[in-house]
């Protein structure tokens, strides 16, 4: 099952972000105007028949779990995290059983062992695909539906985390749990990260995931997070979805700039100055 995914802008915390819940989409209202975005479009290789059921009754499960994260850790709620957690284990059974499962404070790591390197061969580097499990906390005003109801209702699952960001988690245990049913292995390691404290931040629990790895020499080939979008309508002049693929992370740069020139007075600038025209 490949999966891609395009987003909306957010403008106020306390509005709606809720999960297409149909076969072909996830998406969210804000105020009264309808938007769709992010679109999760799912393409099948073989015909093969995607459980959207089940992954719309995941969704709505885990969204209902309220694993609020804070700058001050000592106001999370961690019995929230547990609780998750076991959900997941409930919802993904055969994903516990057969991949390897580490937990580092509340922070998940699952590996999913490659048929090359399950007898000890070293194989193609592996690859990790990481969802934070982690939401920012929600207002109960101004929501068309509980931000944390994971109600289902007019095609969507509705819900803080159902876009940002338990959708892609529960993606992607979804497309490993229908693979383990119909015995699929992959041909190199595959890892799953998700993170309890992303939207603070995340320096702690993938620092130490990070060291952890490291520490075993891990080195993967590529890693696959939230990112860009998929949507339609972006660009003048454009009438097919633009695909956007973020390759770094946001940062900041200073720059100092200077010039030089001849001297003169501001009460009598010349036609040209040493920042430009």
């Amino acid at each position: 099952m490949h999966v891609g995914q395009a987003g909306a802008t957010q403008t106020d915390a306390r509005q709606t972000d809720a999960g297409q819940a149909d076969a072909g989409q996830v998406g969210r209202k804000e105020g009264d105007n309808a938007m769709i975005g992010p679109t999760m479009h799912v393409a099948t290789e073989g015909g093969r028949d995607v459980n959207t059921a089940r992954a719309v009754k995941s969704l709505s499960e885990a969204v209902q779990v309220r694993t609020v994260s804070f700058s001050d850790p000592t106001l999370m709620d961690l019995s929230e995290f547990d609780r998750f957690h076991a959900l997941l284990e409930r919802l993904y059974p055969l994903t516990h059983k057969r991949l390897r499962k580490t937990a580092l404070g509340h922070s998940l790591s699952y590996l999913w062992k490659g048929s090359d390197t399950s007898h000890g061969n070293q194989g193609n580097k592996p690859v990790a695909l990481m969802s934070h499990m982690d939401v920012v906390p929600a207002d109960e005003d101004g929501w068309e539906y509980p931000p944390f109801s994971g109600a289902v209702a007019n095609g969507y699952v509705w819900g803080r985390g159902s876009i940002d960001m338990k959708y892609g988690l529960v993606t992607i245990l979804e497309a490993i749990e229908e693979l383990l049913e119909e015995g699929f292995v992959p041909p190199r390691d595959i890892y799953v990260i998700s993170t309890c404290d992303e939207e603070t931040g995340g320096q702690g629990s993938i620092c130490r995931i990070a060291e952890r790895l490291g520490s075993e020499g891990v080195r993967f080939d590529w890693v696959l997070d939230e990112g860009g979008v998929v949507g339609e309508g972006m660009m003048a002049g454009l009438d097919k979805p633009l695909a956007v693929v973020g390759v770094a992370e946001k940062g900041y740069l200073d720059l100092e700039l200077s010039g030089e020139m001849e001297g003169g007075h501001s009460s009598m600038p010349g036609r040209t100055k040493s920042v430009g025209p």
